[in-house]
């Protein structure tokens, strides 16, 4: 069965196989940047444009999903 967390894994593994920083997959992904104060006090987060490209454009979605049954959704509006 595949769900929300479904999708936030297989992007996680495309984009540490593309070698995107695991500190900006982590931003990208909502997820924590770690436990230490420098993290947490002093780090912040990224414009969207530059997690954008150096993490979310490098990643191929469209050789790697088969994402083909979602035009097939009641939420596709045809136009």
């Amino acid at each position: 069965m595949k769900d929300f967390h479904s999708f936030r894994k297989n992007f996680i593994n495309l984009a540490s196989q593309k070698n995107a920083p695991i500190e900006k997959r982590r931003m990208v992904t909502g997820h924590t940047l770690g436990s230490g104060v420098d993290s947490q006090v002093y780090v912040v987060d990224l414009p969207v444009r530059q997690l954008f490209e150096e993490v979310i454009s490098v990643i191929d979605f469209h050789k790697t999903l088969k994402l083909d049954f979602l035009r097939e959704s009641k939420f596709v509006i045809n136009q």
